[in-house]
């Protein structure tokens, strides 16, 4: 571990005297995007997973919520104020940080010896981090432009020490891991082991700089109104003339499966998400209720409804005629609810549900600690596997799934009673629970 404080060596360029070599690019309004409505309240940032076919969304509270081939891992307490995370480059993991340093690790992420500056008195609070192209180590800026490096992330130099006309906001590292670039609020660009391509230092914006992202050549700063300050880096579109209902305040870069960039997300402080290009979305909610016409209303996928309803009933059908022998599968039942709709189905009815959402999204619930006394949830998304106890009663069922089809066959195994403790393997696709009370993960 190293311990930065004061700026080193590296190329520093201060803010008051940037050469403007890029170009600030806002797109024509409602063009070049996508929005996903998290519901994330107190949303902070988005980080995506190594596949960029999902991504999380942190709050202020800790919660991850993930989407997409993201792992719910379960949510951080930390002693000090929650600002930003980093996924392990397996996707099976991730850190998530607090603005004195702390460090909560998750699934395969790495505690690194002497990693946790908790008890160390900041210039400035934390705000970002990076990891390193290996994955055993990892960058974190402080306000200040001080940078703290540990496991084998390389210190290139910072700001730490330097007066700045405007405090940094974030980080981007270089592909590479040979290098990184800090950014101010005001459009300032530090580069530290990579080249300087230009910065808005000089420039008056409409509104302050608010992260970076550097997937290609170079590196892009966002504002808070969605503008795109550019430099070398692949452009995808922005938000710099769309009137827009919350700032942003958060950026992240999106690759193809051959590694090369095609988007970023942009997070807004109410939890919408905007993709551009091809980055990763979950599917709308889907608000409407009663019949849905697969195909028009609902696509084929597996769905969830919403975790604080009751009473949610839910059937598929074969036809509109209203007749028992229409209908093909159906389930009743409190709490989230989960199930399959096909494309041969001809609609599904719903009532009482809440929005229904892509599986591939994700409500905030933790998955490795204690969790909901109703409802049916994926394992390894809402639910971790491993032994799980509840206290039980005599209305108390359980069900390992092996599928979301509500049928028979979908059961691995079920109880109803006293029993209260089940062990949930990783090859289990759901779990069912009613009248449980609350579960608990023991082992």
């Amino acid at each position: 571990m190293r311990k930065i404080w004061r700026i080193l060596t590296g190329t520093t360029v201060l803010s008051a005297a940037i050469l403007v070599s890029g170009t600030q690019q806002p797109a024509a309004a409602g063009v070049g995007f996508r929005t996903y409505h998290s519901g994330a309240t107190g949303a902070l940032a988005i980080k995506a997973t190594p596949s960029s076919n999902g991504f999380y969304l942190l709050t202020s509270t800790g919660t991850v919520a993930a989407y997409g081939d993201a792992p719910q891992l379960g949510a951080a307490t930390l002693p000090h104020k929650t600002v930003t995370m980093a996924p392990t480059l397996s996707g099976k993991g991730y850190w998530v940080f607090d603005d004195n340093g702390c460090v909560q690790t998750f699934g395969d992420a790495q505690s690194f010896t002497g990693a946790n500056i908790c008890q160390t008195k900041l210039n400035g609070p934390v705000l970002d981090a990076a990891v390193t192209p290996s994955g055993n180590g990892y960058w974190l800026v402080a306000s200040d432009g001080g940078m703290f490096a540990f496991g084998d992330a390389p210190f290139r130099g910072s700001m730490g020490g330097s007066k700045l006309n405007a405090n940094v906001v974030g980080m981007a590292a270089a592909r590479d891991g040979s290098g990184y670039w800090e950014t101010a609020g005001d459009g300032g660009i530090f580069a530290f082991g990579e080249p300087f391509l230009g910065s808005m230092g000089d420039k008056s914006l409409n509104k302050p700089v608010v992260g970076m992202v550097a997937n290609g050549a170079g590196y892009m700063m966002v504002a808070s109104d969605g503008g795109i300050f550019n430099f070398s880096n692949p452009f995808f579109g922005s938000l710099g003339a769309t009137a827009i209902p919350a700032p942003i305040i958060a950026t992240a870069p999106s690759y193809d499966n051959l590694g090369n960039p095609d988007g970023y997300w942009m997070l807004d402080s109410a939890g919408l998400v905007y993709a551009f290009g091809n980055a990763y979305l979950p599917a709308e909610p889907i608000t409407k209720t009663g019949t849905l016409v697969v195909g028009v209303d609902i696509q084929p996928g597996t769905y969830k409804t919403n975790p604080g309803t009751a009473g949610c009933y839910w059937e598929a059908v074969s036809g509109f005629g209203g007749t028992i022998s229409e209908i093909i599968v159906n389930d009743f039942g409190s709490g989230q609810r989960v199930f399959n709709v096909y494309a041969a189905d001809k609609g599904v009815n719903v009532s009482n549900c809440g929005p229904l959402i892509d599986a591939g999204a994700t409500y905030a619930f933790n998955s490795t600690a204690q969790h909901p006394a109703a409802g049916v949830f994926i394992v390894g998304r809402d639910i971790a596997p491993g032994t799980w106890q509840s206290s039980g009663g005599a209305s108390c069922y359980w069900a390992r799934l092996r599928s979301f089809d509500s049928d028979l066959a979908a059961i691995i195994a079920n109880d109803y009673g006293a029993s209260s403790t089940v062990t949930i393997s990783s090859g289990d696709v759901g779990f069912e629970v009613s009248g449980c009370g609350p579960w608990s993960k023991i082992g």
